[in-house]
């Protein structure tokens, strides 16, 4: 082998061991005498980038004064800004790649690395805009800060599945990479590492993934789809900020953060769905979001009640307008369960198909812009003897000074003083509050009986068995927001069209018709959990009414309350309401 020495900077570094620059076959090395290694670097002195050019094929070993080094290093800076490369060979002897190793060589077009390298360098191939694919072996376990960015013309990447760590911007402008598939080895996607991969369409991120880093993948227009894991606890701040293209996003519910303007200027995003374990939305979150059509939440009222939002932005709801609990929307009646003690800042802002709100008596602290731009809303229900306290900024801003406050009797006085509370002109005393909290309360007529009952916060369904003889009448099951999920009648009894039940000041009332006059029913009223287990079960009967109302009461136009067969009906211009407000006639 024709060898000769191009420089010797140092004829002893490292006491001696390391040969500096030496030129074996047009390959520079350093090569060190105590393990016999040998690190490929440039011409020491001369230009970098006439250190190399064309076709680079790197041996496992060199013999140099008749000693044998393998080849075990691509140093830093070996082939910096060599424009004239064109394609390199890396062999299997090659543990590391150094740092700035390949950064800006434009010509290349094909790198070839063994299946021995480890560890790939912050910048190695950055700026390489000619590369067209990559395969990184199983044996690498970090590639570095930069590694890949900017390498333009990059369509195909393959990452083995022994990579733990994607450095900050690894991927970074790589914007002919269409998709890219994380294997399940990766732990920890860093900062920008994806960021402006315009062409990026499609994103797996494995279940070993723990954060999605902050600027991840910021500014990938055309990404449309991204799968995020159950094993995701963070979304770093931006990290699908400008997603254009974005047009549905589903949070698992092992995330507790979503950073701050994680995906903001997603206007093309119509859908967001939150996980149940999130209990932090940053700043800006979703703001410019305009194309949002839905907010849906995996958990209860009151875990969304305890979310911290950044500002009102941090709210999908802010855009969206409506709000859904399981995909089941509420529509227009928000009631909060006894239990829930403080109502977030920011919590219902801009949801405003809202027109009614009733507060249970535990609530004692409102936050700032709870209810901004809830512009519908047109009654609110306080069953808070003590006015909740407001936050800094006034919590119903955005709903009409004449909005009805209705509260507790003897408390106007305090409501019209409470900060925040005072700035509402009309105020009611709740005539009727309902007695016997958790029960289950029947108003009958001559075929029909109005079931209320109140609400229970850890309730999922509620299901109703009415029986007449021991013969089922009807079975009717709703969820947590009164809706009706469920229903079989008796043959010849069929339902009417009704969905949902009424929403009352304090829960819900459903009118079962069709009854038999002067019969009496038994009944079973139950409330489940989300794993079916009874939270409560009432069993009672009732007695239909043997003959209408008279008719004279019916034609009046006076309003008033009317005892009749020993239940309390209140007649309003012509119609019967039970004491709870729900119509029965």
């Amino acid at each position: 082998m024709k060898t000769k020495l191009f420089s010797l900077l140092c004829t002893l570094m490292c006491a001696g061991n390391v040969f500096a620059s030496t030129i074996i076959d047009g390959i520079y090395y350093n090569l060190n005498s105590i393990d016999l290694t040998a690190e490929v670097t440039n011409e020491t002195g001369g230009s970098w980038a006439s250190s190399y050019s064309g076709s680079v094929t790197i041996p496992e070993t060199v013999t140099y004064s008749n000693t044998t080094y393998r080849v075990s290093t691509i140093g830093d800076y070996a082939f910096y800004k060599c424009s004239s490369l064109t394609s390199v060979a890396i062999p299997n002897s090659v543990t590391t790649i150094g740092e700035y190793a390949f950064d800006y060589c434009i010509g290349l077009t094909s790198v070839t690395i063994g299946n021995s390298v480890t560890t790939i360098g912050s910048f190695a191939f950055c700026g390489c805009s000619g590369l067209t694919s990559i395969t990184i072996p199983n044996s690498v376990t970090t590639i570095g800060s930069e590694t890949f960015s900017g390498c333009r013309g990059l369509t195909s990447v393959t990452i083995g599945n022994s990579v733990t760590t994607i450095g900050s911007w690894a991927f970074s402008g790589c914007s002919g990479l269409t998709s890219v598939t994380i294997p399940n080895s990766v732990t920890t996607i860093g900062r920008g590492a994806f960021s402006s991969c315009s062409g990026l369409t499609l994103v797996t991120i494995p279940n070993s993934v723990t954060t999605i880093g902050t600027q991840a993948f910021e500014r990938c227009s055309g990404l449309t789809s991204v799968i995020i894991p159950d094993s995701i606890t963070t979304i770093g701040s931006s990290a699908f900020r400008d997603c254009s293209g974005l047009t549905s996003v589903t949070i698992p519910n092992s995330v507790t953060t979503i950073g701050e303007k994680a995906f903001y200027d997603c206007y093309k995003l119509t859908s967001v769905t939150i996980g149940n374990s999130v209990t932090t939305i940053g700043e800006d979150a979703f703001r410019d979001c305009s194309g949002l059509t839905k907010t849906n939440y995996t958990g209860t009222i009151a875990d969304w009640c305890k979310i911290k939002f950044g500002n009102h932005s941090a709210n999908p709801m802010d855009y969206s307008h409506n709000f859904f609990i399981n995909d089941v929307e509420i529509i227009k009646d928000l009631v909060l369960p006894e239990g829930v003690n403080t109502i977030g800042d920011y919590a219902f802002s801009g949801c405003r198909g809202l027109t009614s709100v009733t507060i249970p008596n535990s609530v004692t602290t409102i936050g700032s812009e709870t209810f901004s731009g809830c512009s519908s809303i047109a009654d609110i229900y306080t069953y808070a003897i003590t006015p909740p306290s407001a936050g800094t900024y006034t919590f119903f801003s955005g709903v009409s000074h004449h909005c009805y406050i209705h509260v507790p009797a003897g408390t106007i006085r305090a409501y019209q003083m409470a900060p925040g509370w005072d700035e509402f002109y009309h105020f009611f005393e709740i005539s009727e509050v309902p007695s016997g909290e958790g029960k289950v309360d029947v108003q009958v007529t001559e075929n029909s009986a109005v079931f209320s009952w109140p609400v229970n916060p850890t309730a999922s369904s509620y299901t109703l068995i009415i029986k007449k003889d021991d013969v089922v009448f009807c079975t009717l099951t709703f969820n947590s927001l009164g809706q009706l999920v469920g229903m079989a009648f008796a043959p010849t009894r069929n339902m009417t069209n009704a969905t949902s039940a009424e929403t009352t000041t304090y829960g819900y009332s459903f009118v079962v018709s069709n009854l038999d006059t002067n019969s009496t029913y038994d009944f079973v009223f139950t409330a489940k959990d989300a794993s079916d287990e009874v939270l409560s079960e009432e069993v009672g009967h009732f007695t239909t009414t043997p003959t209408a109302l008279p008719s004279t009461l019916m034609s009046t136009s006076v309003s008033g309350k009317i005892l009749y067969n020993n239940h309390l009906y209140i007649l309003r211009d012509g119609n019967l309401h039970t004491a709870t407000g729900a119509r029965v006639k």
